[in-house]
């Protein structure tokens, strides 16, 4: 019997506990918001202030040019509970840069550049950007903070050459599907 009467008081406080700090209070059974991501756009960007902005003219640094690609999420099934549950369906699972034009002696037309741009973000607590490499980075296709989405591509190695490039970034979804997004032509220099 005591074993009995030390189980009971355990067990009660124990789903007493998952029904207090639960986030819906309550057991739910309802399906994740479905999210999708679209209307993607990719713009170039002067990276040598202390935000990076938008290069509007023809040409720009090759030492603090960057892309940045925006894009907008929308959840198209919303439950009553539990909040901030979410899910996509078709996530981005592969992200892809490279020039039309050869970039250098290694990296000829349609080469990819991964490894010569880096992401830039906000530091939530030093306020400073960090720079991360791409595949450390492709959380941000995966976790919804907003319906507007922005990611700046920082070139960290700019081309040896001045001159003309026009850059594509490749994305790729967990279906296979792919889609492709241009830059305008821009000459660095």
């Amino acid at each position: 019997m005591p074993t009995k009467i030390t189980f009971l008081p355990a067990f009660s406080w124990a789903i007493l506990a998952i029904i207090t700090f639960s986030q819906c209070r309550e057991i739910c059974d309802f399906s994740p918001i479905q999210l999708e991501q679209y209307n993607w756009k990719l713009i170039e960007l002067n990276n040598s202030g202390v935000e990076p902005a938008i290069e509007n003219g023809n040409s720009g640094s090759k030492e603090s040019f960057g892309l940045r690609l925006q894009f907008e999420m929308t959840g198209y099934s919303e439950p009553a509970c539990p909040e901030n549950y979410y899910e996509i369906p078709n996530p981005v699972t592969e992200l892809s840069i490279y020039a039309d034009q050869d970039f250098d002696q290694t990296h000829s037309a349609g080469a990819l550049l991964n490894n010569y741009f880096v992401v830039r973000r906000n530091n939530t607590q030093t306020k400073l950007p960090e720079y991360k490499i791409i595949s450390e980075s492709m959380d941000v296709f995966n976790k919804y903070n907003g319906t507007y989405i922005e990611v700046d591509y920082i070139l960290a190695q700019p081309p040896e050459n001045p001159g003309a490039y026009q850059f594509k970034l490749k994305l790729k979804f967990s279906n296979s599907d792919s889609t492709i997004l241009s830059s305008r032509l821009i000459t660095l220099q």
